[in-house]
């Protein structure tokens, strides 16, 4: 909307980024994110927005799967560590997130059925890492 992003809905860990846990029928603003949002994705319990080419996500984080190195739920948008700029596309699954950058994907979050790409199973990834073959 106008550059900025709202979202509506459950709200139990904090996915519609408005700084509440609070469960929203209408659209609430996301916090912090009024211009330059190009798109938005959501998974299970987090959502993401491409902002000026980079990445912010929100929501549920068991999984790693805001990007932000933590494992810790945040009820506003957190900033992608190592997606400072060049993000094409954001796609989000049920417990994790990846990113289109340069021509490259890059995906965080859980990896319990391999869906970081990366030839493992391990559990998780809390940061964007590079997939073995997706180039």
């Amino acid at each position: 909307m106008s550059g900025g992003a709202q979202c509506w809905g459950d709200n139990e860990y904090g996915q519609l980024g408005n700084g509440s846990v609070t469960d929203s029928p209408l659209p609430v603003q996301v916090q912090g994110l009024g211009a330059g949002v190009e798109a938005v994705a959501v998974g299970a319990y987090h959502s993401c927005a491409l902002v000026n080419g980079t990445v912010q996500c929100w929501g549920d984080n068991e999984f790693g799967q805001l990007g932000d190195g933590s494992v810790t739920d945040s009820s506003v948008p957190v900033e992608v560590r190592g997606l400072a700029t060049g993000v094409e596309a954001i796609t989000a699954g049920l417990w994790f997130t990846c990113a289109l950058v340069q021509g490259s994907v890059l995906c965080w979050g859980t990896n319990t059925g391999g869906e970081l790409g990366n030839n493992s199973t391990a559990y998780q990834s809390p940061v964007p890492g590079p997939p073995v073959a997706f180039r």
